[in-house]
């Protein structure tokens, strides 16, 4: 697996995101990610679901497309500067945060949004998580450091997106 150091894949103040979206059963959301024509505008863009306890899954690829298995709920689309993801008849099991992936080219590294990216329920239910901003600040670099692990690698889910993403092919 080819080997990325951190310092090169994460940026953090590149995009940005609401800090949570909430909703109710039934509703459909919305999950916004700006950036700039280096990121957003120029690059594909990728958006992954990480429910508590769990690996990061790919949900979208390539702005709008959908790997085999992930539910037609969910749907990307990207216009200029900003992607977002959608998702149609909200569920309990939605309830996760959401990271946008791309491409800088200004910085030649790819960007992670911070973990702030949630989604709750209306009204949050007991297993919402409110993070403290230390939590904020180290947990993307333990999400990059779960990349790199070759067992995620092997079970990732989506096509493996060498240009996009080749530090998640094995």
């Amino acid at each position: 697996m080819a080997h990325f150091p951190l310092s090169r894949c994460w940026a953090q103040s590149v995009l940005t995101q609401p800090p949570s979206v909430s909703g109710t059963p039934g509703q459909r959301v919305t999950i916004s990610c700006s950036g700039s024509s280096s990121n957003v505008g120029s690059s594909y863009v990728s958006w992954y679901q990480q429910l508590p306890g769990t690996a990061p899954k790919l949900l979208i690829y390539e702005n709008n497309k959908r790997p085999s298995g992930v539910s037609d709920r969910f749907s990307g689309s990207k216009s200029g500067n900003s992607a977002s993801l959608a998702i149609t008849g909200l569920r309990a099991e939605d309830e996760a945060d959401y990271y946008c992936f791309t491409w800088d080219s200004s910085l030649s590294a790819h960007t992670v949004l911070q973990a702030n990216g949630e989604l709750t329920q209306e009204p949050p239910s007991s297993s919402a998580r409110k993070l403290s901003p230390w939590q904020l600040l180290l947990r993307p670099a333990l999400w990059l450091l779960l990349l790199k692990l070759p067992h995620w690698s092997q079970r990732h889910p989506g096509p493996c997106l060498r240009a996009e993403a080749p530090f998640l092919c094995t």
